[in-house]
């Protein structure tokens, strides 16, 4: 109850927090970090504008996994190379009170740029043998960014590929005011008959779906809130099927950079 009481009086704070300048079309901002449309708990930081770390340490709730607290961290070694790994507590989760993230690749903050990365989300359990089955490799290009005042549009468009199999291309786009608050959505098709799922992992959906909403500026000592969810649409409509696995995740807390 107390992290509770903790994470909804951060959320808070950042609604109120003063509006940033405007950065979604110079150094990214809101969409520019907005890394992926189906991903982690929060909008993982990218350094930028010659930083070579950034971090977002968070708590709120997690799905099935009920109350969360943890922290993500980016180290940029050289331009846009990128090493991250981050964890949450989840003293509630019936999976495990502990679940890792890692990723590695080539990524800016910035619009007008390509991306290649691998990364896994998780959960990746303490103690299980590393393994890159459950990652997946995603490239893309954030397109530039178009604004009329303070509201820009950032689309991006790109094609993931899980080593489990079954990979799925898309677009996602992200709508930003005064390059903090935005909405996000995101859409996925799977592409049939190349890299099947195998035999012992659940089948790929054939369209997914995804979406974020909330304050995220990417600037050092920030505060932030987010939530993100996302579906299978084909199996909302199988009868007796249940998708929702209680994925979706609020999060609060705060960017620093370095």
């Amino acid at each position: 109850m107390h992290a509770g009481r903790m994470a909804l009086g951060l959320a808070v704070a950042a609604a109120l927090a003063g509006v940033t300048p405007r950065a979604g079309a110079d150094d990214g901002g809101a969409a520019g970090a907005v890394t992926g449309a189906f991903g982690g708990p929060v909008v993982a930081p990218l350094p930028a504008d010659g930083a070579r770390l950034a971090g977002a340490a968070f708590m709120g709730y997690r799905g099935r996994d009920g109350q969360s607290t943890g922290a993500v961290l980016t180290v940029a070694p050289w331009r846009a190379v990128f090493l991250r790994a981050g964890g949450e507590l989840t003293p509630w989760s019936q999976d495990g009170g502990v679940r890792l993230l890692w990723g590695a690749g080539l990524e800016s903050a910035r619009p007008g740029t390509a991306f290649l990365h691998v990364h896994d989300w998780g959960p990746v359990r303490p103690g299980e043998q590393f393994t890159l089955r459950h990652a997946e490799a995603s490239a893309g290009y954030k397109l530039p960014a178009g604004c009329l005042g303070p509201l820009c549009v950032a689309p991006a468009v790109y094609a993931t590929v899980p080593f489990d199999g079954g990979p799925y291309a898309g677009a996602r786009a992200a709508l930003t005011l005064w390059g903090s608050w935005y909405v996000m959505g995101a859409f996925g098709r799977t592409v049939p008959g190349v890299l099947d799922r195998a035999r012992d992992a659940a089948p790929a959906p054939a369209w997914r779906l995804g979406w974020s909403l909330g304050r995220w500026s990417g600037r050092a000592g920030a505060l932030f809130v987010t939530y993100r969810d996302e579906l299978a649409l084909d199996r909302l409509r199988t009868p007796g099927v249940k998708d929702r696995q209680g994925r979706g995740a609020l999060m609060a807390g705060a960017v620093w950079t370095r």
